[in-house]
């Protein structure tokens, strides 16, 4: 269960990553590799990733705990109150009826995803993505100069922003699909460092595929 302090904290986390990893943002180039990840990106049989509320239930059940301001978020030039929803290692955005994936602990949930940036090959994403394969997708499909697999392990390293751990871990985030750049949101895969294996992923606030889009 969630406290709001909890969840303040953890948005402020959110939040000091993005400035940290905002510098390893790339453009888009004519090889067609956008530079930027997206929720639409992503998709899953075992979970709701993008639906309506109603949906979510159907399939996951009511949640454990609801939160009228879950997260705060620049979106649309104004701080939005992001309401939020939980379930054990999982929880969502709301936006009136439909809702959006936020947060995954693959420690604690079964859940699989699958990333698939437009036509090209797909990444089963779970407990047992490891860091290099990861990143090695993302220079396949995503970025074009490759840096994100020969990127040093001091560039690739910070903290747990979710649990506030102590220690290094893998954890590039990667610009999400937004107008501003100024209020950059990244998505973020984070891996222990001993197996590299993923730990848990954090989907951006403010994503052009999502609920919350950054307008001019």
């Amino acid at each position: 269960m969630y406290s709001k302090i909890k969840t303040l904290m953890l948005c402020a986390a959110m939040v000091a990553l993005a400035a940290m990893t905002a510098c390893k943002s790339r453009q888009q180039n004519e090889n067609g590799h956008k530079g930027y990840l997206s929720i639409a990106d992503f998709s899953s049989d075992e979970i709701i990733v993008m639906g309506t509320y109603d949906e979510l239930i159907a399939k996951m059940g009511e949640p454990e705990q609801y939160s009228d301001s879950g997260c705060i978020a620049k979106c649309n030039n104004t701080n939005a109150s992001i309401p939020m929803m939980y379930y054990s290692g999982i929880s969502y955005f709301r936006k009136g009826d439909s809702v959006q994936l936020a947060f995954v602990d693959f420690r604690k949930s079964a859940a699989k995803l699958t990333l698939q940036i437009g036509d090209g090959k797909p990444l089963t994403i779970d407990s047992n993505t490891v860091c290099d394969d990861f990143y090695a997708y993302l220079d396949q499909f995503v970025f074009a100069d490759g840096s994100s697999s020969t990127l040093p392990d001091e560039e690739r390293m910070s903290f747990d922003a979710h649990y506030m751990t102590d220690g290094l871990y893998y954890a590039l985030g990667v610009p999400c699909d937004t107008i501003d750049k100024k209020y950059g949101n990244n998505i973020t895969p984070v891996f222990t460092p001993g197996d590299k294996r993923l730990w848990y992923i954090e989907f951006g606030t403010v994503d052009m595929g999502g609920l919350y889009r950054n307008n001019p």
